[in-house]
């Protein structure tokens, strides 16, 4: 081929190499419009299934202190801001009681945490009672992990015989994990990481506005919390982790963000629990000072200290 012909040949081509990338153009905005739609509907069908009542209780946790021996900043239980603070184990007994008959028994996971639930000198005992009432449950011991090494026998076989899942979350701190380790594989204890070990630990920060100028509609249908992950504590059910604890903040800080009997319900006064499912559906006053769209995530994690204290940031816009 000659090469006038060549050249002929090439400027015939030329709009079949245009479409195509025209096509290719039109495949990419296509895929990425797709894309959008996709996490759009993701996001709504979550807003869905927070404003339906469940079926049964998912996840709840239990506050046995509220004090730390770690003090993360931008903890969500406001623990480096709490005073000493014991829960009284005759109380969450009887808690436990009265929800194990409300719900026959039915939840699905129980989280026995803080603060930092080794601190508490009778950890054991509530281990106990939470086995004996939800003979069902995944019960779960959520620590930091620093007491585990200096932990007796005793209580290595509590975990054993009352069959609770150890885990702890791996912070960037030195723990013997190994030894650890071989008392679970030894007392047969089922142990798993609370955060994936292969990434560095972070915080998040969960912006509270404190003028309460949120729409608490907005603020609970974007909450990765909301109608998931409950509290209880002193006989009430809350909807999420914020506004138990919140106490802590308002005292060291003197704020007065308000929490009010309508931010949880009384288990001893609920009927049923369809009543209490359906009050986890829907939003509380409270949610007004949560800025959920705000949040903080992949903070890179550090402790406060005498010479560096919490500060206010850490938690709030102000």
């Amino acid at each position: 081929m000659r090469f006038g012909d060549c050249i002929r040949a090439i400027k015939k081509l030329r709009p079949a190499y245009r479409n195509a990338r025209l096509l290719r153009e039109y495949c990419e905005r296509l895929d990425c419009a797709l894309g959008h739609m996709h996490d759009q509907v993701d996001r709504l069908e979550k807003q869905v299934d927070r404003l339906t009542p469940q079926a049964s209780l998912n996840l709840v946790e239990i506050n046995i202190v509220s004090h730390c021996n770690l003090n993360c900043r931008s903890c969500s239980h406001f623990s480096p801001l709490a005073e000493e603070e014991f829960l009284p184990v005759e109380l969450a007994e009887l808690d436990f009681a009265r929800l194990a008959s409300l719900s026959c028994g039915d939840v699905r996971c129980i989280h026995i945490m803080g603060g930092e639930p080794l601190l508490h000198p009778r950890c054991c005992d509530f281990l106990r009672h939470a086995r004996r009432h939800f003979p069902m449950s995944t019960i779960r011991l959520v620590t930091n992990g620093i007491l585990l090494p200096s932990q007796p026998d005793s209580f290595w076989s509590c975990l054993s015989r009352n069959l609770i899942e150890l885990s702890p979350t791996r912070y960037p701190v030195d723990i013997d994990w190994k030894y650890v380790k071989d008392k679970c594989s030894e007392y047969r204890i089922p142990f798993g990481f609370f955060n994936n070990t292969d990434i560095r630990k972070t915080m998040t920060r969960f912006t509270l506005d404190l003028t309460g100028r949120q729409d608490p509609r907005t603020s609970f249908r974007d909450c990765d919390c909301a109608n998931n992950t409950v509290v209880l504590h002193d006989g009430r059910m809350y909807p999420c982790e914020i506004i138990p604890t919140v106490r802590h903040f308002n005292r060291y800080f003197d704020e007065e963000m308000e929490v009010t009997r309508n931010d949880s319900i009384d288990i001893y006064e609920a009927r049923s629990m369809n009543e209490i499912l359906s009050f986890l559906s829907k939003p509380v006053p409270f949610c007004r000072h949560c800025n959920v769209l705000n949040r903080v995530r992949g903070i890179e994690w550090e402790t406060a200290s005498e010479c560096s204290p919490p500060q206010m940031s850490e938690w709030a816009d102000y």
